[in-house]
């Protein structure tokens, strides 16, 4: 098994870091990470990298523009503007395509789940099947983590600095705007959280429907710990909306929490043997070399 560090450039020219664990085929898992994270963090990424390969699946754990809080050379989750995930994807998709992989699935983990299927549902048919871990619903997560008053506050920041052209400035009514998590700018904002948001188009589960999602029409597995505590309405009631993609799967692992923590191995073997199940599946299909 070779898993060398590899890098790729977005097409606005920023430089993002990931780790290829690659097997024989020519079929990759990518891996988009969630708030803040980087490709390494999640203890589960190392039960899969080892698990994948020895399946003959190849698994990239990828870096975004979101990396971390604040870097010297990215905008970290305090300034990343949500629809910009598309030129991230775009770049480890087109990565993948060079070298060779012909089926990918892209897979992501809580902010990096709305990310992949606002992705996806752009109709990317490089995409051949979609892994949701611990999705979230970020927008409905920030009315639910902040105050009404305060969210009130920083809409009209936001919205004031944009109009002075100063969209890149942080925002002062709350020192963790995102959430009571991160500091945010006021473009950063108003694309994850502002009446015109993108984000909110993801995995809106606060709105009771997922229209993004209910349109892929591609293979799709999601799976959930009972214990999660930012679908923003409920395990059970974000499940009920996932299963009504007729190509979805959903699994609930009891006692998990977010990030899967004590559960990693259980959580591989489920995507393991989704994986290997749609392998047989895209065998099958005439225009589809796996």
């Amino acid at each position: 098994m070779r898993y060398p560090l590899v890098q790729v450039k977005t097409e606005d020219r920023l430089v993002l870091d990931g780790m290829l664990f690659e097997a024989a085929s020519t079929v990759i898992v990518i891996n988009v990470h969630g708030t803040a994270s980087n490709f390494y963090d999640e203890d589960f990424m190392r039960n899969m990298a080892a698990e994948f390969v020895t399946h003959n699946v190849s698994f990239l754990s990828t870096n975004n523009r979101g990396t971390g809080v604040l870097q010297p050379s990215l905008p970290g989750c305090v300034g990343e503007i949500f629809e910009d995930c598309v030129k991230d994807i775009d770049a480890w998709i087109g990565f993948a395509e060079a070298k060779g992989y012909r089926t990918i699935i892209l897979q992501g983990h809580s902010l990096g789940t709305e990310k992949a299927t606002y992705y996806a549902a752009r109709g990317n048919h490089a995409v051949h099947g979609l892994v949701l871990l611990a999705p979230s619903d970020s927008f409905g997560n920030q009315q639910r983590f902040m105050p009404a008053q305060v969210l009130l506050q920083l809409e009209r920041e936001s919205e004031s600095l944009l109009e002075r052209g100063k969209g890149d400035e942080l925002l002062t009514a709350h020192p963790r705007p995102h959430a009571g998590f991160a500091p945010k700018t006021a473009a950063s904002y108003a694309s994850f959280f502002g009446k015109r948001a993108e984000l909110a188009k993801a995995l809106p589960f606060h709105a009771g429907k997922l229209p993004l999602y209910r349109k892929l029409r591609i293979p799709i597995l999601t799976v959930i710990g009972t214990k999660d505590i930012f679908t923003a309405i409920g395990v059970q009631a974000a499940a009920r909306l996932l299963r009504q993609n007729p190509h979805a799967e959903v699994r609930l692992i009891k006692g998990a929490n977010h990030d899967f923590e004590g559960y990693e191995e259980r959580l591989t073997n489920i995507v393991s043997a989704w994986l290997k199940t749609l392998a047989k599946r895209l065998m099958a299909h005439p225009n589809v070399n796996v």
